[in-house]
């Protein structure tokens, strides 16, 4: 039987986990008990990808809002007073 740096045996510690899922690195499908603390460099490289991802999408988000504010904003500088309809410009 294992013994934790705790100094628990792994089948009576709290900190002995079911995990499911698909290990970042490999791709392969993970179901197994062990103990949190083993897997835990796992467990950071995915967040670490998670975290690329969310940052990714933050700023493609961004950039959308931002084309579409300048889109607004020269729809409201160029509209002529014709009932609040946008005036076409070269290059629309």
């Amino acid at each position: 039987m294992k013994t934790c740096p705790l100094g628990h045996t792994c089948d009576s510690c709290l900190w002995h986990v079911h995990l499911q899922g698909h290990n970042p690195q490999t791709g392969l499908p993970v179901d197994k008990r062990e103990c949190a603390i083993a897997v835990l460099p796992m467990l950071m490289v995915q967040v670490g990808g998670k975290t690329d991802q969310v940052a990714a999408t933050i700023e493609s988000t961004r950039n959308a809002l931002a084309a579409g504010s300048s889109e607004i904003a020269f729809a409201i500088t160029h509209h002529n007073g014709n009932n609040g309809q946008r005036v076409i410009a070269d290059g629309d």
